[in-house]
């Protein structure tokens, strides 16, 4: 894989994102290196881990993909993603942003800082993005082989990498960092469970909470792993109190100290739109509109055209059908559970249903093994209360508005699932031996392990302390930035990394790369028959709302058409 890579990019890029049994593949090779303690294994491992993010590269960047939904022509977000591109470049450009879009300033002030990292190369920025999650995917893989093995941890690295390019590859969308922050999360609550650290457990839920802010979803977890903490407390946890202490305070402590840090997660979104957007935030926008939708048995969207957006008229609303009828709460929710059933939602991710069945069958299975298993006892409790939480989360985060894009934050917990009963299942099926699969301190020296250990935690800590600056500290900077760096100032109307240009010797490439996106959008199929060839697709940085544009090349002044900004020496064909 890695030689076709490098001979053929596009055609390595184009098996990645469109077959399934390359990413298999991958999955079992990068689960396999887990097992592997020396330096050659760990740079393999990182090798691996960065090769779906440079199929993503290379899918959107260099032969110019669309998603259906949220991407034209691997370089123009679209839809949602053009909104939050735009909060991010504002970010960057002006130290403010004047679009509010959902209220969400995470995942938006997060990539105004990638964009700052590659002076405005959108491509590039979405390139370090994959290079974060690559290196929290390494963490959290190593972690779970520890417990599981290499199928264990092949499955997680499966069920990550499937979300990732369905959702998260090439688009500026808040599942990145929601995705990126469970991850993290992961590794820690791992770690945590296996040092018996309080304080790896507190800095878990920070990034599983700060992750849940920035793309809300299975949010009813975070009140279990309050509970959680108070009963690890009550168990005498290190850093959790002195010892001397009584148990039931050391309970309440455990447990308050973790509702703080979900308060500072939540609260970082609202120290950013305080300081970077210039105008009012409505406070839980989305939530008004799922509910109703929830509550009249339909759509999210249904009650668009009489609200017009105003999110406290539809939440008088809801709160009146609730007083009329409080049972359309429990319909609602049946139809939610139906619908997710139905689906598979926490394991169909997109258009790829294929492995669903299988991965659901794991996860029940793996449900019942953290009970039966004796090995499995320690996250028995942990994982079953996630799994709780995610469970009741599903009529708040319902199917039909956004599938499983809501559950980004909490994707790595449900791979773990199904990775626990697919270990556990391969062991009974292939009968092999404990030390094999479950347990890597019975294959090398405990002062090896321990020093792998120390490295692991360094590692974590830094990623957690990078994501977490690049998201909150940073872009409250970027004002300053802005004035001390003239490169931001000198504007012109397009940049690396956000144009294509269409000549008659790519177009019809481009076209077929495009399918997916005119069949969700069959308004825009207008857009190549109405230019003749070349002409430039790509995002105007001199319009202060960074419109989509259709530009020639020395493109000096733009007239606005279906949506479009448009170079005026460009005629549209009748």
């Amino acid at each position: 894989m890695v030689i076709m890579m490098v001979i053929k990019p596009v055609f390595f890029a184009d098996l990645m994102f469109l077959k399934l049994w390359p990413s298999l593949l991958w999955a079992l090779a990068i689960g396999y290196c887990t097992t592997y303690q020396c330096l050659k294994g760990y740079m393999l491992l990182l090798l691996l881990a960065v090769m779906p993010v440079v199929a993503g590269d290379i899918y959107f960047g260099m032969s110019h993909a669309s998603d259906d939904s949220f991407l034209f022509a691997g370089v123009i977000p679209w839809s949602d993603a053009s909104m939050h591109f735009r909060q991010a470049a504002q970010m960057m450009l002006y130290g403010v942003t004047q679009t509010g879009m959902n209220g969400r300033f995470l995942y938006p002030a997060f990539f105004s800082s990638l964009l700052e990292m590659s002076r405005g190369h959108l491509l590039l920025a979405q390139g370090l993005c994959g290079l974060l999650f690559a290196g929290a995917l390494v963490i959290a893989l190593r972690e779970t082989a520890r417990s599981l093995g290499a199928y264990g941890a092949s499955i997680v690295a499966f069920v990550c990498w499937l979300f990732f390019r369905e959702r998260c590859s090439g688009l500026v969308m808040t599942e990145n960092l929601g995705l990126l922050c469970g991850v993290l999360a992961l590794g820690a609550f791992l770690m945590a469970l296996r040092k018996r650290a309080f304080a790896l457990l507190l800095l878990a839920i920070f990034m599983l909470a700060l992750g849940l802010c920035a793309r809300p979803g299975a949010l009813l977890v975070l009140p279990f792993l309050i509970l959680f903490a108070g009963w690890v407390g009550w168990q005498g946890w290190q850093t959790c109190g002195n010892k001397h202490l009584s148990w039931n305070f050391r309970g309440f402590l455990g447990a308050a100290l973790a509702m703080l840090v979900i308060i500072m997660a939540f609260s970082c979104n609202t120290l950013l739109s305080r300081v970077l957007y210039e105008g009012k935030v409505i406070a839980n926008q989305n939530f008004a509109f799922t509910l109703n939708g929830l509550l009249t048995q339909g759509k999210w969207s249904d009650c668009l055209v009489w609200s017009h957006w105003d999110a406290r008229r539809v939440m008088q609303e809801n709160i009146r059908l609730i007083k009329e009828k409080p049972l359309r709460l429990v319909s609602g929710a049946w139809r939610a559970y139906q619908e997710a059933a139905t689906h598979r939602t926490l394991f169909q991710f997109h258009h790829e249903s294929r492995p669903a069945n299988l991965l659901l069958f794991m996860a029940i299975y793996g449900l019942i093994a953290l009970w039966k298993k004796p090995e499995m006892r320690p996250y028995a409790l942990w994982m079953s209360l996630i799994t709780l939480g995610i469970l009741l989360s599903i009529p708040f985060a319902p199917p039909w508005d956004a599938a499983e894009r809501p559950f980004a934050a909490t994707i790595p917990f449900q791979g773990l699932l199904a990775g626990i009963g697919g270990a556990f299942l391969v062991k009974q099926l292939v009968g092999l031996t404990r030390s094999l699969f479950l347990g890597l301190k019975m294959a090398i020296p405990p002062s090896s392990l321990l020093a792998e250990r120390k490295h692991d935690l360094l590692l974590l800590n830094m990623l957690c302390l990078l994501v977490f600056f690049l998201t909150v500290p940073w872009p409250l900077f970027h004002d300053r930035i802005v004035t001390s760096m003239p490169y931001f100032k000198a504007q012109s109307i397009l940049r690396a990394g956000s144009f294509i240009t269409v000549t008659p010797e790519n177009r019809l490439e481009l076209e077929s790369r495009m399918e997916p996106f005119f069949r969700h959008y069959p308004s825009e199929t207008w857009l190549l028959d109405k230019f003749s060839s070349p002409f430039i697709l790509g995002i105007d940085w001199k319009n202060k709302n960074l419109d989509r544009a259709i530009l020639s090349c020395d493109a000096q002044e733009t007239f606005s058409f279906r949506g479009w900004q448009v170079d005026v020496r460009l005629t549209p064909k009748n």
